[in-house]
């Protein structure tokens, strides 16, 4: 009687160690995001506001096309990026 009470506890044990490591592996998700941000000057060194730039990725990636516009500091910024290549112009 003694054995089959210890092994139901032990098999009770094992199933709750099972339970709560499946329970906390989680599934590896993306969720890096960047962003990339400068400023537009022109030869001499002083900013351009009003300028167009344009962002674009070769990789397709979603949000990899898109434009702005520089402020009265001649910054841009374009936000929320996945990890990958991007050319600015």
């Amino acid at each position: 009687m003694c054995r089959k009470v210890f092994l139901q506890r032990t098999l009770v044990a094992v199933a709750v160690v099972i339970a709560c490591v499946v329970g906390s592996v989680v599934p590896a998700k993306a969720q890096g995001v960047g962003a990339i941000g400068g400023s537009v000057m022109d030869s001499t060194g002083a900013v351009l506001p009003g300028a167009t730039v344009q962002l674009s990725s070769t990789q397709g990636t979603v949000g990899s096309n898109q434009e702005a516009t520089t402020d009265a500091r001649g910054a841009y910024e374009f936000l929320r990026l996945v990890p990958g290549s991007y050319i600015v112009k």
